[in-house]
């Protein structure tokens, strides 16, 4: 099969390709993205054959449709664009008619809500008309997330609540670090999860309420430990309660890192000029510009620990149950990662993610055409034994509640 990935000069990017190349029924993977020289490299460094590097502009639907005709699916692994960002595009939705103008499959990261013009009826009708499946929000959360609490939804009778966290930890301590800040996101991402109303669905609806609600110490497995998590704007919930709209409560939710709630608070995740001794600056391209001059690490690099979670409550056979899964990348997937040029504090998870239910749609594995919710088309079973094959800790702890 036939592969393209977009932005594979990204970090997002690389595990998706180090997973994508070990196929062995994997004949071709088109590198793609807009920067060539960062591209040339990452082809370079990964030294396969089979890999092909292409300049391409995912705003310029017609060029990227050429590069992507005559390959199986595309999977992007591009910037999406957030609506905090001083000129969105919707890199999402242009990607997708892209690929469906090229007779691809299409799947995608999608941190954020997807536009509602991506999940249109029309948009999933001529996906459905040409035989084709396309998934957005595919990555760790919104992605294999639901997945996991898919898997634990189907064993019950009845599920009363869904709860689901994103959240790292870094196991070396701030003050053996020389840098000011080692983020396990994009900073444009963090500037998206703190700046926008957070999203929970409960009791039939969809409910916003302001960035980082609904605080709440919970307790991880070693080496993590109790951390403080947060409701966040990601599509999680949201597309989570579009296919079991009957569950009571289903929550998404991060962890809280206190930097960023006070550069935030401090005003430098606004993009808004103000008056700076007579010159207009935008504090957040003063933070931006900051952050690009920082020198490199000199004492100890991040050592991130990485983990999805979903805890499940509802009963099965009469009794009220409780599922808890975890999935953490394990010590082989993160040495492949840095190895091959991942930087330390950047996790592979997310590429992972994408890249596993790539390979199971073009293997016949899903469900389904048009446009469709992870949850909705691919099997979670099947998805957890790919996730672990390829480098991934699952654990699924199932218990009777008592007292609840």
């Amino acid at each position: 099969m036939k592969v393209v990935v977009t932005g594979a000069a990204g970090m997002m990017s690389l595990s998706a390709l180090l997973y994508l190349l070990e196929q062995e029924d994997v004949s071709q993977v088109v590198a793609a993205d807009i920067q060539e020289d960062k591209l040339k490299e990452r082809v370079t460094a990964l030294g396969d054959k089979r890999l092909v590097a292409r300049f391409i502009d995912l705003a310029d639907v017609k060029g990227s449709a050429k590069v992507f005709k005559g390959n199986d699916i595309v999977i992007n692994c591009a910037y999406q664009g957030y609506i905090t960002d001083k000129e969105f595009v919707d890199y999402e939705l242009l990607t997708a008619k892209a690929a469906l103008e090229a007779g691809a499959n299409y799947i995608c990261l999608g941190g954020a809500p997807p536009t509602p013009e991506l999940l249109s009826p029309a948009l999933s009708a001529e996906f459905e008309k040409r035989g084709l499946l396309a998934i957005p929000g595919m990555g760790a959360a919104p992605g294999s997330t639901e997945i996991m609490a898919t898997y634990a939804i189907n064993r019950l009778d009845r599920t009363e609540t869904v709860d689901m966290f994103s959240v790292y930890y870094d196991l070396v301590p701030a003050e053996e670090h020389s840098r000011p800040l080692a983020p396990g996101h994009s900073m444009g991402g963090f500037r998206f999860i703190y700046c926008v109303d957070s999203a929970i669905y409960e009791d039939g609806e969809v409910q916003y309420f302001p960035p980082r609600s609904h605080p709440e110490t919970v307790v991880f497995k070693e080496p993590i430990g109790p951390l403080t998590v947060a409701s966040t704007p990601s599509a999680a919930a949201i597309a989570l309660s579009r296919c079991f709209p009957d569950i009571r409560r289903i929550t998404y939710r991060m962890g809280v890192d206190p930097k960023m709630i006070f550069l935030r608070d401090l005003g430098l995740f606004n993009n808004e000029p103000i008056n700076v001794q007579g010159q207009m600056v935008s504090p957040w391209e003063v933070l931006m510009t900051l952050i690009r001059q920082l020198a490199p690490e000199t004492k100890k690099p991040p050592d991130i620990v990485h983990e999805q979670r979903a805890i499940v409550k509802g009963e099965a056979a009469g009794k009220k149950v409780k599922y808890d899964i975890s999935a953490r990348p394990g010590p082989g997937l993160w040495k492949k990662f840095l190895e091959k040029g991942g930087v330390p504090g950047t996790s592979p998870t997310t590429g992972v993610c994408i890249a596993v239910t790539a390979m199971m749609l073009c293997r016949g594995q899903t469900k389904g055409k048009g446009v469709l919710p992870p949850a909705l088309c691919i099997p979670p079973e099947q998805f957890i034994d790919e996730y672990a094959k390829a480098g991934m800790k699952i654990e699924i702890d199932s218990n009777m509640v008592i007292g609840e």
